[in-house]
């Protein structure tokens, strides 16, 4: 299950461990000249702060960089 949202797109998944059903949530960063969005850090200040039977908790955050293309090189005629 994937639906995409401001910011990004959400995910439904599994916990493998416990079972769990849990909610991911890519943030579209290419946009940004700094990184990470700041309506992303925000995000996450108030998902730590809320604690709410109808919103998500905050188990985790992961960062990850994007890999750099390899330029193809032109052949010499």
């Amino acid at each position: 299950y994937q639906r995409r949202v401001h910011g990004g797109s959400v995910f439904k998944g599994q916990d493998k461990e416990s079972k769990e059903y849990v909610a991911l949530k890519r943030f579209n960063t290419e946009q940004e000249e700094n990184g990470f969005p700041i309506t992303a850090i925000r995000e996450v200040k108030i998902l730590k702060a809320l604690k709410h039977e109808n919103i998500v908790t905050l188990k985790e955050i992961v960062t990850s960089k994007k890999k750099k293309k390899k330029k193809k090189k032109k052949k010499k005629k």
